[in-house]
């Protein structure tokens, strides 16, 4: 595979032999419009990738890139933007533009409105979750997870080892909140949170200071579907300010 097809895969094997070795889970081939997908993604994992390589297909430029050679031939901030335009693509396809945004402006956000939300519009849960923190209020402070679970090694883990898989940030957090890392939010998932194997295991507050060293107090979830520990905090209010008495 080369830049702007300049190389043509004509035999399967050696197409077979291409994905093999860039450890792929899916691939658009602008030849025929083909979308190839690894049958061993999850099939709740399948439909998102499929959007996601649609939108390689219709982005005009993508056409010319995506069978380069990143070592030579697409530089690494070329590729991020690739895959974040493709990424956007596949959100406003399967969450209908804007209008998932207006509907969960219209609710309470708990876990079990994010998994509403999901069932109604066909998506994954953690998917869902991602655009309810970006999309729900650009204005709002939010912040959501997708990590290992804190008790047991078998829940979530990156395949690279990595405890948390996914910081999102709305960005109105990414403004006021620059000081808040995911070492941190890990940090507090694995002091707070229960132990349980399936559904909530940890539901409370926590006190965040802005870019101002102002204190602010943050509604928080966290939920194990078995795969992940899916994290969702949003802005309440100014931390109440504590009055010693003597």
């Amino acid at each position: 595979m080369k830049v702007a097809g300049k190389q043509v895969i004509a035999r399967p094997t050696i197409l077979i032999d291409v994905i093999k070795k860039a450890n792929l889970s899916a691939l658009w081939i602008p030849d025929g419009n083909r979308i190839l997908i690894d049958q061993q993604v999850p099939d709740a994992k399948k439909r998102w990738i499929e959007a996601h390589e649609v939108g390689h297909s219709f982005i005009p430029w993508h056409k010319d890139f995506l069978f380069g050679d990143d070592q030579y031939t697409l530089d690494p901030n070329c590729h991020a933007n690739v895959e974040a335009e493709a990424n956007f693509a596949a959100a406003r396809l399967l969450f209908l533009q804007d209008r998932f945004a207006c509907e969960a402006r219209d609710v309470e956000i708990t876990f079990k409105s994010i998994q509403n939300l999901a069932k109604r519009y066909g998506n994954t849960i953690t998917t869902t979750l991602w655009r309810t923190v970006e999309e729900r209020d650009a204005e709002t402070p939010a912040f959501g997870m997708v990590s290992a679970h804190p008790h047991h090694d078998d829940i979530g883990r990156d395949p690279g080892g990595k405890d948390v898989r996914y910081f999102i940030r709305s960005p109105a957090f990414r403004t006021r909140f620059p000081g808040i890392t995911q070492e941190f939010c890990w940090n507090f998932l694995r002091a707070s949170a229960g132990r349980a194997r399936r559904g909530p295991i940890f539901d409370g507050t926590v006190v965040l200071t802005d870019a101002n060293g102002v204190r602010h107090e943050f509604a928080i979830e966290c939920f194990c579907n078995h795969h992940a520990i899916l994290t969702y905090a949003v802005h309440r209010r100014p931390a109440p300010l504590i009055t010693p008495v003597r």
